[in-house]
């Protein structure tokens, strides 16, 4: 049945569940409204309102510029108070730090007491050890291009962080560990693919490189054999 076929008395109460209906949606507006920060509405509120429960928001709501979130207190607190506050903060951030450098001293000497006096299992010196922060530095070796030249060396990624090389990083002794041989495994295979001697120059560390590492020693070792066997004319 459409409208033109209700009684007066049947208009008029349609007419009534209308009204009551938008102004429900008005009100779920209006509180949807207050709950949103930063957000006023123009000199037509009304019309506004009536947008947002029939869901036609063509036309934008006017956004104020957020305030800083201390801005209520102006008027209320003094200089005098805000001062004190601040004084306050500082003092307990400062209170919390030598706290915890405190804690953290105390541990570090308990840990060296207990290892010194050997009462602390194999297992957990060990741990202990490994957990403890170095510097390492990346050094990646560079792949030669056919066509002359080398290649930027290649980072080392673990658990989605990238070591890059020519680099400084602070890192627990067991991961540096690990750089440590992945640094090693890499200048292997480049010197395999490249066909380059195990015995080279590395100008990143400036220090000849023998059977994977850096070349050391002193002098000779003594005479030869020949030397101490060879017979006097």
């Amino acid at each position: 049945m459409s409208f033109a076929h209700l009684t007066p008395e049947q208009r008029r109460a349609a007419q009534l569940r209308s009204a009551a209906t938008r102004k429900a949606n008005r009100d779920k507006a209006a509180a949807r409204l207050a709950a949103m920060d930063n957000v006023i509405l123009d000199s037509e509120a009304d019309e506004t309102l009536d947008r947002l429960a029939s869901h036609d928001v063509a036309e934008p709501l006017v956004i104020k510029t957020p305030e800083p979130e201390d801005a209520w207190v102006e008027g209320i607190l003094t200089d005098a108070e805000k001062a004190e506050l601040r004084a306050a903060a500082q003092k307990k951030a400062r209170e919390d730090k030598h706290k915890a450098a405190r804690a953290a001293y105390a541990k570090e000497q308990l840990e060296i007491a207990r290892r010194d006096l050997g009462s602390m299992p194999a297992d957990e010196e060990f741990r202990t050890l490994m957990q403890e922060e170095v510097r390492v530095y990346i050094d990646m070796p560079r792949m030669r291009k056919p066509t002359g030249g080398e290649q930027d060396p290649e980072p080392i990624i673990i658990d989605q962080v990238a070591y890059s090389s020519g680099r400084y990083y602070t890192v627990e002794r067991g991961k540096a560990i690990y750089l440590q041989h992945l640094m090693d495994q890499a200048r292997r295979h480049v010197n395999q693919v490249d066909g380059r001697s195990r015995t080279y120059y590395n100008a990143g560390v400036g220090q000849m490189i023998y059977q994977g590492g850096p070349a050391m020693g002193g002098g000779s070792l003594g005479a030869s054999f020949d030397a101490l066997h060879k017979r006097s004319a």
